[in-house]
């Protein structure tokens, strides 16, 4: 959900368009739609994020990342670099 219910109006009144004109089909890198899966009104980014997740293309990425440490794993700190930005 949005934070500013106003906004969807806003980009509306922006782009000079009205519920009937907006419509927006995400596709994977096959470029064939989900026409199940179509957004009638801008969307948050975290629900177009969760969907791209779907994707067979981000299984892959995504079994990668579950297998891979967090980027800011304590393991991996600099502990010297740490300390000196700490004085």
């Amino acid at each position: 959900k949005f934070k500013n219910p106003e906004l969807i109006s806003e980009i509306r009144r922006e782009y000079g368009l009205d519920s009937k004109n907006f419509s927006m089909v995400l596709t994977d890198y096959d470029l064939r739609p989900n026409l199940n899966r179509v957004f009638n009104k801008p969307t948050a980014s975290s629900d177009l994020l969760d969907y791209i997740d779907t994707f067979p293309s981000r299984q892959p990425e995504k079994e990668e990342e579950r297998n891979s440490p967090s980027p800011c794993s304590k393991a991996e700190t600099n502990n010297q670099e740490e300390n000196s930005l700490m004085r």
